[in-house]
């Protein structure tokens, strides 16, 4: 009996130590292909309907100066603080509580924090202070018929709002009116033809307004105090200029038979730079790349010299029958796609974003509790419990910080080592 207990005791053992090994084969094998076959370096998110969007065809995305993301559906407005959304739709009960109308084209912001929203029916001005929308042209409008592109909106970097709409041409809003009035063009310019009309509008970082009209031809003014505007440039193409992107600072148009175009920003000279195979409808500069969004589906990635790159090419390849509608850079690094019918997709890079400040001699962590920090002029002191305060010099720059490292302790420095608050003075 004892034997035959110690025999089934030695098999149990084998079996352990068997498995044992074998988890440890199939562990270096996983390792060694997790080392051959590096994972991609980018997360990605799908946010649709069933997170809270309102509708999963997306117009437009833009992010405000309080890091707030605004989505352009064409059912309602979206606001995303990054857990949750907040729709506002049009609610004919309540006019200040309402936005004017459920088809969102693009959003923008103006320097009171105010969101600009443009419509398929007019513009609507969202005050977050209040809470309250104010609407425009809604009423003017008599027709009975509205198209797609009805309105646009750009802000200039006075964040002065300027709305185009088809029927008044080129407005700009007046606060102290709280109207939009028409702008004024010079006599020789294309605007003043009787049969051309502006199809898009935007402002560059230098305040140099630029319109692209139906006659194929791009045009740049700058304004005077009156918001008079003068024209400084034209640019025509034999084949006719089909849309422009303000992109990584630069100003680039596409013409009729697909080829992309730079227009230098010091000689104002155009030069081709890539030829496409079928038009784009959005463009963004994404870590040191250009991101071309397909008329179909799918999107193209160049380098910052227009050369084929494999970027993003496994993200690249998972959108390939999705169509992106536009582009939107967000802060830490985001990526946002709007899609036609798949809601948004957020890009990020798989990035450790906290790590261990070593600050004694030896390498190992410090093992003293904190109580205060503070920034002085890119040093951050650091108030301790009973260890007096640690400054770190540049904590910013991309040196080891705890190589910049100064401790103050008493009683040289301090009259107590218990340090409770710090505070920079004036």
């Amino acid at each position: 009996m004892f034997l035959q207990y110690q025999y089934n005791r030695f098999l149990r053992l084998r079996l352990i130590r068997k498995i044992f090994f074998f988890s440890l084969f199939l562990l270096h094998v996983f390792s060694v292909k997790a080392i051959a076959n590096p994972t991609d370096q980018f997360y990605i998110q799908h946010l649709d309907n069933r997170n809270g969007l309102s509708n999963s065809a997306i117009n437009y995305i833009f992010q405000d100066s309080e890091n707030v993301i605004w989505v352009a559906t064409w059912d309602g407005l979206n606001m995303f603080d990054g857990t949750s959304f907040h729709v506002f739709n049009y609610n004919k009960e309540n006019d200040f509580k309402s936005i004017g109308s459920n088809v969102i084209q693009k959003i923008t912001e103006d320097k009171q924090r105010n969101i600009w929203i443009s419509t398929i029916e007019g513009i609507s001005r969202y005050e977050k202070n209040s809470g309250k929308f104010y609407n425009y042209f809604y009423t003017r409008n008599q027709r009975g018929r509205v198209s797609e592109q009805e309105y646009e909106l750009a802000v200039d970097t006075a964040g002065t709002v300027y709305c185009l709409t088809q029927k008044y041409g080129l407005t700009y809003y007046d606060a102290s009116a709280d109207t939009f009035l028409k702008c004024s063009f010079p006599p020789n310019s294309f605007q003043t033809q009787q049969s051309t009309k502006i199809s898009k509008l935007a402002f560059d970082e230098s305040n140099q307004l630029w319109l692209l009209n139906n006659k194929g031809g791009l045009e740049m003014y700058s304004k005077n105090k009156e918001n008079r505007l003068i024209q400084l440039r034209s640019y025509v193409e034999k084949m006719g200029i089909t849309n422009f992107f303000h992109v990584n600072k630069k100003i680039f148009f596409s013409t009729a038979n697909r080829q992309l175009f730079e227009i230098d920003k010091n000689t104002f000279a155009q030069k081709p730079v890539l030829q496409m195979n079928q038009d784009i409808t959005s463009m963004v500069f994404y870590k040191d790349h250009y991101l071309l969004a397909r008329l179909t589906k799918g999107y193209h990635v160049y380098d910052r010299n227009f050369k084929p790159s494999s970027f993003l090419n496994a993200e690249a390849r998972q959108m390939s029958e999705i169509k992106v509608t536009s582009f939107a850079l967000g802060s830490e690094q985001i990526l946002w796609y709007g899609t036609d019918g798949n809601g948004i997709i957020k890009i990020y890079p798989k990035t450790k974003f906290f790590g261990t400040v070593y600050t004694s001699e030896n390498g190992m962590p410090y093992n003293k509790s904190v109580r205060a920090f503070c920034e002085e002029n890119g040093n951050l002191w650091v108030g301790t419990k009973g260890s007096g305060i640690i400054k770190f010099q540049n904590f910013n720059s991309s040196s080891q910080p705890s190589g910049n490292k100064q401790n103050l302790v008493s009683p040289d420095q301090l009259d107590n080592n218990s340090v409770f608050a710090l505070k920079k003075g004036s």
